[in-house]
């Protein structure tokens, strides 16, 4: 439900109301009603030849269904040719195609130059090992037979050591017999070698085959191991190297970053059947993505842990203990100035869990936050004017939002008493040139949904419908429309409205009878999705007040809706419903779209 972050490193850390961090983006709008807009590049007229953006357009809409985030360099160099406007932008994007590209050859270079000195030292310390051993097992053998065949004694069978005792034992022995048991005894030793070398003479043949090339099966082991390690070091490095770019023109690409139409999602696969399922509200689970690149989802579950599911491993790969009762949410929050990701976490046992991103480590418990257990949501706040640290906000019906430091300390209160609140948001108020960054608290109730200064604790505004009766709200958030902030927010009488905070009318609306909206996902600049009570998700044309379709989804109540740029399957939906699933959506066959260097995004 959350959406992106642009990482851009010279992007100012302001959050973004829709979720809980992002910088500035384009208005969703910006064209005049009824001007024919490219979907591809965003300008208009783009259907003429002559247009001075159709090579931009056409290398974006190459470039947007790429498998990975590398950049095709032959593509690139191709739309350089077309880039005469500006011949200082030219040659500035032309450097850093070419540092990019460098970097990248040296990568690779250093990796394989690395891996064959390495294969090339095991096999010569292994070539070394298996001549030294063989020569002395040779020998050992050689010697050995030499023995044997030395002695013409007729050896007798089954000789025990106890007559071999015996006989050094007698009082009288000749030299003869005496000399026919020393034999006898060597020849025994002599066999004894030999069979106790046989393993390890079968080993030095085999790796004398080996040394020879004619059996490669470990080398296509060694192969796998590298190109998987290479594989890492890829990916890790291209995300180093996009962070380190500074937005170059020519990856100009449509803000809103989700271009597939909604109504085509397809449903992949249950991510898991253990999400709580009891008492839900919002937030039940998050799809997001870290500073560094790894993606992730993360939901409690009913044995009181909190689950993370890594999205390109395909697998769980922590479960979060700490908790003895019902959890309610599980949020994603990023700090972009410590370039910090956490999760946030509330339980019936009244406590608070923050854990890093980084190692998924529990950096904060905050016990006994509110007097009542039912702690429906909470938040992070990330305030310039406070930057030592972030904020921590818990929230239970009909008690005071309560802040807390990182050390766990009460550093203030809003008094939201007489509300019976279901869930708390964010908005960042950074746009129009705003210097004083305002931060406001979205809180939806059983009532109405009111917006709080974060910094004063006073009402900024309050929405309510006076057409009918009140009814319980359990999401709402803020998103711009041509620089001007709306509010969402879905209700119990089955109802999306869209705001206008400035005036608090109503600007947009859409009902569906018989049923309670909850979550809701903005997924692009045309379409918002809803999770409704009848199991299915609500693909809703806001701007033209219509409901377009409807996706089945779990076999229960939807509680929470998540989106992201999934790292094998591109643009997907994520729903929990309390059913106890969490169902993944993708665009079936289509290509995940490239994330340009200029737009590298955390999922919130």
């Amino acid at each position: 439900m959350d959406p992106e972050v642009s990482k851009s490193p010279k992007a100012f850390p302001i959050a973004n109301p829709l979720s809980n961090f992002s910088t500035q983006k384009e208005p969703i709008s910006e064209f005049a009603e009824g001007e024919k807009v490219c979907e591809t590049c965003r300008t208009t007229g783009c259907e003429i030849s002559e247009h001075p953006q159709k090579p931009l357009c056409e290398f974006v809409s190459a470039y947007r269904f790429c498998v990975n985030s590398m950049i095709d360099f032959d593509l690139a160099e191709k739309h350089l040719k077309t880039l005469n406007e500006n011949k200082d932008e030219k040659k500035r994007v032309s450097e850093k195609l070419i540092s990019l590209k460098t970097k990248t050859e040296n990568l690779l270079a250093k990796k394989i130059e690395e891996f064959n000195k390495r294969i090339s030292q095991k096999i010569a310390d292994l070539e070394a090992k298996v001549d030294s051993n063989f020569m002395n097992l040779e020998w050992n053998f050689l010697e050995a037979e030499s023995c044997i065949k030395s002695n013409n004694i007729e050896v007798l069978n089954n000789v025990a050591v106890d007559d071999i005792i015996g006989f050094f034992n007698k009082e009288t022995k000749s030299p003869k017999d005496l000399e026919s048991m020393i034999n006898l005894v060597k020849k025994n030793s002599d066999q004894e070698k030999i069979k106790k070398n046989l393993s390890d003479m079968e080993t030095i043949l085999y790796s004398k085959v080996l040394s020879s090339g004619q059996n490669c099966d470990f080398a296509d082991l060694k192969q796998d191991e590298f190109n998987k390690e290479l594989t890492n070091n890829c990916e890790e490095f291209a995300r180093q190297v996009e962070f380190e770019l500074e937005s170059p023109a020519i990856f100009k690409l449509n803000k809103s970053k989700y271009y597939s139409n909604p109504q085509n999602l397809k449903f992949k696969k249950d991510i898991t059947d253990k999400l709580q399922k009891s008492y839900t509200i919002d937030s039940v689970f998050c799809a997001f993505s870290t500073f560094d690149g790894r993606s992730y989802v993360a939901w409690g579950c009913p044995t009181f842990t909190v689950e993370v599911f890594d999205l390109l491993q395909d697998k769980l790969v922590k479960s979060l203990s700490g908790f003895n009762q019902h959890i309610y949410i599980t949020r994603h929050f990023f700090d972009k100035a410590t370039k910090k990701d956490y999760l946030l976490s509330t339980s019936y046992s009244k406590s608070c869990k923050i854990w890093d991103c980084q190692d998924f480590s529990n950096i904060l418990t905050i016990q006994n936050c509110h007097t009542g257990s039912y702690l429906y949501s909470g938040l992070l706040i990330f305030d310039p004017q406070n930057s030592d640290s972030p904020l921590a906000l818990t929230v239970a019906p009909n008690e005071n939002i309560k802040v807390w430091d990182f050390k766990g300390a009460l550093v203030n209160q809003i008094n939201t008493t007489t509300d019976y609140t279901y869930y708390i948001n964010v908005w960042y108020d950074d746009k129009n040139n705003n210097e004083k960054n305002n931060i406001f608290l979205i809180n939806a109730n059983s009532k109405d949904v009111k917006i709080y200064d974060f910094r004063t604790g006073l009402v900024y505004k309050t929405f309510y419908n006076t057409e009918q009766q009140s009814a319980w709200h359990m999401c709402a958030l803020v998103e711009y429309i041509s620089q001007k902030p709306y509010l969402f927010e879905s209700d119990g009488q089955g109802n999306l409205r869209v705001w206008e905070i400035e005036t608090q009318s109503v600007f947009k609306k859409v009902s569906v009878e018989g049923i309670n909206l909850r979550g809701i996902c903005l997924w692009n600049e045309l379409y918002v999705l809803v999770a409704g009570t009848d199991k299915t998700v609500k693909v809703i044309n806001y701007m033209q007040e219509k409901l377009e379709g409807v996706l089945d989804a779990n076999n229960n109540i939807l509680c929470t809706l998540d989106k992201i740029h999934h790292p094998l399957h591109g643009e997907c939906l994520f729903t929990g419903g309390i059913d106890g699933k969490i169902k993944m959506f993708t665009q079936g066959d289509l290509m995940p779209r490239a994330v340009g260097a200029d737009e590298i995004i955390t999922e919130k």
